[in-house]
């Protein structure tokens, strides 16, 4: 009922229960999918004909066989598992199975066996799985009949003779796993009726047979071959055969190519300079964890493909962009844990893309525009990229989700949604961290002897603000709006130049500030923090650069001594914020120094601070506040209350 329910079979009349036909064009989004799955694709071997299947079994204790109604029916199929046969003698017993069809054994414990089979001459399909005790197949030769052979898990077999598949000549699927083997036997190449060719995990395999004629193939599975380092012909000297596995092209029915965690450079080419676009059957290309991976080929021809999987490809440092194109049914693409530090913008034009990974993509700073594509996942943790525009819609009806550079992760049934939901996040943890960060800043305003340590823990969660929240709104909202959209923020030392107007810096050294000012010359505002090496500050800063400023904090500036005032650079500067500065004792060393244009000035936490303006008093115009300057007498400044303004005025 459950297969019902989702949709996989359906009930027709008479309560007859059959495949639901759409079904049958269902892609399978798992990375390896069904066809990846099938240890010897039976069903392809036998094309859903019963009478060259198993027929009808049944089981007994740990053996599955052929139901014998009469007793003189003879058994077609064996299937046993572990040590059921351990008080039978193999010759005797399999001498008198000598119509057997089928034969399976799982974790035998029989010692030796394989000799035992030679009476069974009409054998098509042979499993033995998980034999430790294995070390020679050699006598399987003489199995003529053979359509499906599987040896897996011979942890002791380390040899299979060259010439071993010469007269297999009807194998049509062969699977050879957990082997010690460190050479394929060459006579592969001669089985024209191969569908699947499995040899995977077989971790000291040097060398692959040449299968780029075997037309029929449907499955090439060589994953967990470590020990492989090329595809090739890897002989040296005049016996090298150049053009073994040169080019896949005549494998028009090849459907998945798996090359993972082995140690490969390059792959072969998938078209002739002759001959159209023939792979379209190619549905998967699956090369997770192939280190040594450094370019791939023109994947162009392979315009069917649905999951390409480059995880963990280390040497991957760049992807053609032809590499995207007549990729319209690519489903799912992988490049989690490669150092790209750009895409190819091609990826634009992957329309039925649903699952994008770049996790750990540490190099990899922007994304093409993916408005297009119709992402159900998309993850970018570990990467430097910033949130890129999600999909206004998509036709994908499933729950959605985006994990972010930082980790966090968002879902949804509506990539609006989602967005919404993002930005929500933001700006609340925008406010928060502002005052958290206001606050601890006021908790921690203490002398500089105590505390050096405390700047530093302020600092550190200064520069963990990610650039995109909104932390300067209240400076911003002196502003009209106009204004307000040039704003220019300037985090962590990065160098940006332009027609900025409100700056704010953290941490940056007396070299970059002078660099920005130099070539910008329209800043109005200005907001300088942490800046841990400073002594002297604007020295050598162009003075018409200075001129536009009309606000200027200064905090948190542990060595600054002097402020280089000129003569009239700050001619339009009406604010002034000086906090946290422990060593600086007079602000206007010389009268002729202080902005007649000043209007406001508030100075706290200068310890040392003795005087304002040296030689003259202060304006009574002038709105001043000053907090925790114990050296500055109060005969030195005033406070004076802001005139009110009508609203007439």
């Amino acid at each position: 009922m459950e297969l019902i329910n989702r949709g996989m079979l359906k009930i027709q009349e008479n309560n007859v229960v059959v495949p639901e036909r759409a079904m049958s064009t269902l892609i399978d989004p798992r990375r390896r999918g069904l066809l990846g799955r099938s240890r010897l694709r039976f069903s392809r071997v036998y094309c859903g004909d019963k009478k060259k299947g198993i027929g009808k079994i049944t089981q007994i204790d740990d053996m599955i066989k052929t139901v014998q109604a009469k007793k003189g029916d003879k058994a077609t199929t064996v299937l046993v598992s572990g040590d059921r046969l351990r008080r039978e003698t193999p010759e005797k017993y399999f001498k008198k199975l000598s119509d057997l069809e089928v034969l399976g054994l799982f974790e035998p414990t029989l010692d030796p066996f394989v000799s035992a089979f030679s009476s069974l001459v009409k054998l098509r399909v042979l499993v033995i799985r998980d034999c430790d005790l294995l070390t020679d197949i050699e006598e399987l030769k003489a199995l003529k009949e053979l359509n499906a052979l599987e040896v897996s898990g011979a942890s002791s077999l380390n040899k299979i003779s060259d010439e071993f598949f010469k007269e297999l000549s009807k194998l049509q699927s062969l699977h050879l796993s957990g082997l010690q083997i460190t050479t394929s036997p060459s006579s592969i190449s001669e089985l024209k009726e191969l569908h699947c060719l499995i040899i995977k995990d077989c971790p000291l395999l040097e060398d692959l047979p040449d299968i780029q004629e075997l037309v029929k193939l449907e499955v090439v599975d060589v994953s967990g071959a470590r020990g492989l380092q090329t595809c090739f012909d890897n002989t040296k000297g005049e016996k090298k055969n150049k053009s073994k596995n040169k080019n896949f092209y005549h494998l028009t029915r090849l459907q998945l190519l798996d090359f993972s965690e082995s140690q490969i450079e390059r792959l072969p080419i998938f078209q002739d300079s002759a001959v159209g676009d023939k792979l379209h059957s190619v549905k998967r290309l699956l090369l997770r964890d192939c280190s040594k991976l450094r370019r791939l080929p023109s994947l162009k021809p392979l315009s069917g493909l649905q999951i390409l999987d480059l995880s963990g490809t280390t040497k991957l440092v760049e992807m053609l962009e032809v590499c995207f194109e007549d990729k319209k049914e690519l489903k799912t693409l992988d490049l989690s844990g490669t150092n790209l530090n750009e895409l190819a913008t091609t990826i634009e034009e992957l329309s039925n893309l649903s699952k994008l990974l770049l996790k750990d993509c540490t190099n990899l700073e922007v994304l093409p525009n993916i408005k297009k594509t119709h992402k159900a996942r998309l993850n970018l943790s570990g990467t430097k990229v910033k949130t890129p525009e999600l999909p206004k819609e998509t036709k994908i009806t499933c729950l959605k989700h985006i994990i972010l550079a930082d980790g966090r992760r968002f879902e949804g049934e509506e990539w609006s949604k989602i967005r919404d939901e993002i930005e929500s996040k933001r700006s609340d943890e925008a406010t928060s961290s502002s005052e958290e960060i206001r606050e601890e800043v006021q908790q921690n305003k203490v002398p500089a002897s105590d505390s050096t340590e405390k700047r530093d823990v302020i600092k550190e969660r200064l520069r963990n603000v990610p650039i995109e929240r909104e932390m300067y709104k209240e400076i911003l909202s002196r502003f009209d709006s106009a204004s307000q959209q040039e704003v220019m923020k300037i985090h962590e030392s990065k160098d940006l130049q332009g027609e900025a107007k409100f700056v704010s810096f953290v941490d940056i050294d007396s070299t970059k500030l002078k660099s920005f000012f130099n070539e910008t010359k329209s800043v109005k505002f200005c907001s300088l923090r942490m800046c841990m090496d400073i002594k002297d500050l604007f020295v050598e800063v162009d003075e018409e650069s200075l001129g536009t400023l009309e606000t200027l904090s200064i905090s948190n500036f542990p060595l600054l001594e002097t402020i280089c005032w000129g003569g009239n650079n700050f001619k339009n500067l009406k604010k002034l914020s000086i906090d946290c500065c422990p060593k600086i004792k007079t602000l206007f060393p010389e009268a002729s120094q202080m902005p007649s244009s000043l209007a406001e000035l508030n100075i706290n936490y200068c310890e040392k601070l003795e005087k304002v303006v040296e030689g003259v008093e202060l304006s009574s115009s002038l709105k001043l506040q000053v907090k925790n300057c114990p050296k500055l007498q109060e005969t030195d400044w005033v406070m004076v209350e802001p005139p009110e303004i009508s609203p007439q005025e």
